[in-house]
């Protein structure tokens, strides 16, 4: 994956909203955004402060900035989010921070790889039933979506899919490890 350069150290030309996210300076970062820093401003790589605070795993910084506003699916070059670090990290807390704020799950960075996927790739297995369980209830919330098509009947296992048949299908499981 290539979310994982840049973020050892600052690249260049980052903020002081960035290099506080990066430290963990949560108080630094309320006053840089009362003088009005911009939350969501990017380095010249699209690093923003969400980016650095998520790949150090500083839980409190990242909650901050959500209240801030931040965009919890900024994208940097790479087309990394900070749920991509978070889960490269093994930052389980900031990751379910983030899912919880309704990061996108299943945003692919430019290796066309998922933050599941980027987790599984690093072996930061404490991050799979995070990325994971978001998967399945997204799933869930889809097949409640494909029930509520077919007149409220049906049950969440099965609904009706557009394929030409008119039948109700057994939607399968996803995810299974």
């Amino acid at each position: 994956s290539l979310c994982v350069f840049g973020y050892i150290q600052l690249d260049y030309l980052g903020t002081p909203i960035h290099m506080a996210a990066a430290q963990g300076h949560g108080m630094f970062i309320e006053t840089l955004v009362s003088r009005k820093a911009a939350v969501n401003s990017t380095t010249v790589n699209g690093t923003t402060a969400l980016h650095y605070a998520a790949s150090n795993g500083h839980e409190s910084v990242v909650r901050r900035l959500l209240r801030k506003k931040a965009n919890v699916d900024a994208r940097d070059s790479n087309q990394c989010t900070p749920l991509h670090l978070a889960a490269f990290y093994g930052h389980v807390k900031v990751g379910r921070l983030l899912v919880t704020s309704r990061a996108d799950i299943s945003a692919a960075d430019t290796s066309q790889m998922t933050p599941l996927d980027t987790a599984i790739a690093v072996q930061n297995s404490d991050m799979y039933p995070l990325l994971r369980g978001g998967l399945l209830a997204e799933a869930k919330a889809e097949k409640e979506a494909a029930c509520a098509m077919n007149g409220g009947g049906g049950s969440i296992d099965s609904a009706w899919v557009p394929d030409g048949s008119n039948e109700q299908q057994e939607l399968p499981d996803l995810f299974e490890f």
